[in-house]
């Protein structure tokens, strides 16, 4: 089990709702997983403290701990498994470049722009269109400007390679 928990430091002013903000980051987190781990990703198992109720409330598990801040932003990855396949070492190990993958994601939500150099072209399409699950929306218990906002403080855009390869490729 892995327990990655964020608190404001100092006078940091605290997410105005961090149950929304941990079940986003945790189903984002949960979407990458067939990315990281294309083989194994069915063994692990991403939750937060929080108890949510809406459409997307059964995708996403919940660990609480006796003690737990509900003020915090707390994600549990628990790898369930017949035998110790490593996966959740492999998160711990790697958890800076698995968020700066989320945070160049989560610029990628938020930019919607047709590009093309003849050669090519970027389809303009609503990259928001992937997290309606069926819905006619994306659901109100996603917060993404919020998830986006956290993980650009985490890693600024103009300091994620991710985000600026993709720039540098698509020619922004």
């Amino acid at each position: 089990m892995l327990r990655l928990t964020f608190t404001p430091e100092g006078n940091a002013t605290p997410p105005p709702d961090p149950a929304r903000l941990a079940f986003t980051l945790a189903l984002l987190l949960t979407e990458a997983l067939p990315t990281l781990f294309p083989e194994a990703h069915a063994f692990v198992r991403v939750g937060t403290a929080h108890s949510l109720v809406g459409p997307l409330a059964d995708l996403m598990p919940s660990f609480s701990i006796e003690g737990d801040d509900m003020a915090a932003i707390s994600l549990t990855v628990v790898e369930d498994a017949h035998a110790d396949l490593g996966l959740v070492q492999a998160l711990f190990d790697t958890w800076p470049q698995v968020f700066t993958l989320l945070g160049d994601y989560a610029s990628w939500l938020f930019e919607n722009d047709a590009q093309s150099d003849g050669e090519w072209t970027v389809a303009s399409l609503d990259p928001l269109d992937f997290l309606r699950y069926g819905l006619d929306q994306v659901p109100d218990v996603l917060d993404l400007e919020g998830a986006a906002s956290f993980l650009h403080e985490l890693m600024p855009p103009s300091l994620n390679e991710r985000t600026q390869s993709r720039w540098r490729f698509y020619g922004r």
